[in-house]
């Protein structure tokens, strides 16, 4: 006769190897995604914050503040204090060949002596924002420059 098995006994297995715990490393999914996701949320809200304090010193200060990337370089930020800006814009890229995503909106003249040149502004130079509002389109970007110019003093 066999001895009864208690019910809290575990039964025995077949011939497969006993596999050891699984660990808390093996259940969690990988880290990378999360890491890129993370690192990526934090540059969206630094970049809002950024956005929000152009906007708040270019009410307080009393000046119009416009975000340029050049040809090859970082963002310069550059503050314009009367209506009279000195440069006007048009799209640039996005050609006949290239993608139209490559389409930005630039800087197309600097006045001579004007205030954009004396504040080094250059030609081909890609509007990134106004007064912390990011640059969409050419309707948009002249909308908000004749707006923010119009608050500002004259020359």
């Amino acid at each position: 006769m066999r001895p009864s098995r208690s019910p809290t006994m575990p039964r025995s297995t077949s011939s497969r190897p006993s596999r050891p715990p699984r660990t808390a490393t093996d259940v969690q999914p990988p880290r990378t995604a999360a890491l890129v996701s993370c690192s990526c949320v934090v540059k969206e809200s630094v970049e809002a914050t950024c956005a929000t304090m152009d906007a708040a010193v270019a009410a307080v200060t009393g000046v119009m503040i416009v975000e340029f990337v050049p040809d090859k370089g970082a963002v310069r930020k550059v503050s314009f204090k009367t209506n009279n800006v000195g440069f006007e814009i048009a799209m640039s890229g996005g050609g006949c060949c290239g993608p139209a995503a490559q389409a930005r909106v630039a800087v197309k003249k600097v006045d001579k002596k004007g205030q954009a040149e004396t504040l080094g502004v250059l030609k081909s130079w890609k509007v990134v924002s106004i007064n912390g509002t990011p640059v969409t389109g050419l309707d948009q970007a002249q909308k908000l420059l004749a707006d923010c110019a119009a608050k500002l003093p004259q020359a």
